[in-house]
């Protein structure tokens, strides 16, 4: 089970990676690429007021199990899910690259980006 994970912007991206990264010093590589989707690459949107505990910090079991049916099910190229690290002010996006419409979603070149070393506490 493959998946690619995005944001909506480059800062939910910045703060999922890092929530995630767990680092004390920036990367010395950072990249990231901009991806396209047409309106019409079919997508689905998590609604957290059905799945009760999707957002437990503890208990990531919700949300994954979404996740693993989503991707098995290969109902969409795109999920937008809510970004527990900003209180779902901001929304991430998850690609499965095995549906057919994730051939559709145009990304571009790998640019170079330098992160402030205040994020980590430099």
């Amino acid at each position: 089970m493959t998946a690619i994970y995005a944001g909506t912007s480059f800062a939910v991206c910045l703060l999922e990676i890092l929530v995630h990264a767990n680092r004390k010093s920036p990367p010395s590589a950072a990249r990231f690429v901009e991806a396209v989707a047409a309106d019409d690459v079919s997508r689905e949107t998590f609604d957290p007021a059905v799945h009760t505990g999707w957002d437990d910090l503890n208990d990531v079991s919700v949300a994954q199990a979404f996740g693993r049916d989503w991707i098995e099910g290969g109902r969409s190229a795109l999920l937008f899910v809510p970004s527990i690290v900003t209180a779902a002010r901001d929304t991430n996006v998850v690609v499965n690259p095995g549906h057919p419409d994730a051939a559709r979603i145009a990304v571009g070149p790998e640019t170079p980006v330098a992160l402030d070393p205040r994020l980590f506490g430099l």
